[in-house]
């Protein structure tokens, strides 16, 4: 395995959001820092997800080591090209999965009680979205919006085109107001869940 040394050495660090925000960077100095979590307590260490897969060489990578990639592309063909390159690397690797089956869809969630609200959520991410994650040469990701009613509608457009046994669904943090937060959760629950028994 290639263990890459994080952050690269001499590393200029520019992104104007790390420098407002972050922590180890000073604007055209090498990054100083990453912040990375301690390994897990759990033996064995619990199944690893990796987000943010938007290659077949990632996803051919963890078809391998027998992680799952999430990912997040709003292109549902690139999607499947992943997919379809994750499951052909497992089966190489002797690992025996069917369609869908190890690789997870990833999205961000803005749902709501009306369209409307659920259009100003959106504006809030894509803010959010274009400030952090556009610099680093991010794809547009999929983003499930609307009411509860629209919100089911598109994963079940979704998983008739990819046949995903996971999905995560990502509410930004710290972006919206406690309430919204919780109301956003509260619907995803009450309203999109139980039509996903499995």
């Amino acid at each position: 395995r290639t263990v890459l040394e994080n952050p690269a050495p001499d590393t200029p660090w520019q992104m104007p959001t790390t420098l407002n925000w972050g922590q180890g960077a000073v604007e055209w100095e090498p990054l100083k820092e990453i912040g990375i979590a301690p390994k897990p307590f759990q033996k064995p260490y619990p199944d690893v997800y990796a987000p943010f897969t938007f290659s077949a060489t990632t996803a051919r990578f963890w078809a391998r080591e027998g992680g799952t990639p999430v990912v997040l592309s709003d292109n549902v063909e690139f999607c499947q090209s992943l997919f379809q390159a994750y499951r052909q690397e497992a089966v190489g690797a002797g690992r025996d999965l069917r369609p869908g089956q190890g690789v997870a869809m990833g999205a961000t969630l803005c749902i709501a009680d009306t369209e409307e609200q659920a259009q100003e959520l959106r504006d809030q991410f894509d803010w959010l979205f274009n400030a952090w994650f556009v610099p680093f040469g991010f794809p547009p990701r999929l983003v499930l919006q609307g009411t509860s009613e629209s919100v089911i509608q598109q994963i079940r457009e979704l998983d008739q085109s990819l046949n995903f046994e996971e999905l995560f669904l990502w509410i930004p943090t710290g972006l919206y107001e406690h309430s919204v937060m919780m109301r956003q959760i509260e619907l995803f629950a009450t309203k999109v869940m139980p039509n996903f028994p499995d």
